[in-house]
């Protein structure tokens, strides 16, 4: 199971400057050398699992009009499917890339509120971001992972309810989703899609203030 993947190799798609270049570029990633280098083949990927369809955890789904895992169910949020390829959503086209959904429409699987998804992995119903985002619980026996996808953009969004991302859908309703998915990561591993170093830290939901230790 892959959760996201990430911005393409092609990167940028004219969101910063004017030009296409300059403090807006986000370069191409190495998602396919990286799971080369652990031995696996994109034809192994059994699931994709996306916790929202913005363009920077869509970028690997498909490339020149073809899935890149071709053997992959792509899972996402029936919320966020209903949203982005709503023409009358502003913005669509530069924030999620609809081609790449397009190219990987046998694959889907739209899933809608919290529940099990896989084997060990559960769904959290995370809107805000987005109307579909989605926070997944990877669990086996009392160890459990929270990958937060977007919820948050930077862990001092988990400690100082007020910090919020600009990119938000709904700022109060993505407010409301961190101050209530703070409850589900006591004692648990925390990830998020960009958080510096990609680093696993935890937050420390009894102390008063909170905090977060990587």
């Amino acid at each position: 199971m892959l959760v996201d993947c990430g911005s393409g190799p092609d990167g940028d798609l004219g969101l910063g400057d004017d030009d296409g270049a300059g403090d807006g570029v986000v370069p191409g990633g190495y998602l396919l050398a990286s799971l080369g280098a652990l031995g696996v083949a994109a034809r192994e990927v059994t699931d994709v699992v996306l916790t929202h369809l913005h363009w920077d955890h869509t970028g690997w789904l498909a490339r020149d009009g073809a899935p890149v895992f071709p053997a992959a169910t792509v899972h996402v949020g029936a919320a966020d499917v209903a949203f982005f390829t709503d023409p009358a959503t502003p913005g669509v086209s530069a924030r999620c890339a609809p081609e790449r959904l397009a190219a990987v429409a046998d694959h889907l699987a739209p899933f809608a509120g919290s529940g099990p998804l896989l084997p060990g992995v559960d769904a959290l119903a995370a809107p805000g971001h987005t109307p579909g985002s989605t926070a997944l619980v990877a669990s086996d026996g009392t160890r459990r992972v929270v990958f937060l996808g977007d919820v948050v953009h930077c862990p001092v969004q988990l400690v100082e309810a007020e910090w919020a991302a600009m990119s938000d859908v709904d700022p109060v309703q993505a407010r409301r989703t961190r101050e209530h998915l703070t409850r589900e990561l006591d004692g648990a591993a925390v990830a998020g899609a960009h958080f510096p170093g990609l680093a696993l830290g935890r937050l420390l939901v009894g102390e008063r203030p909170r905090r977060w230790v990587v």
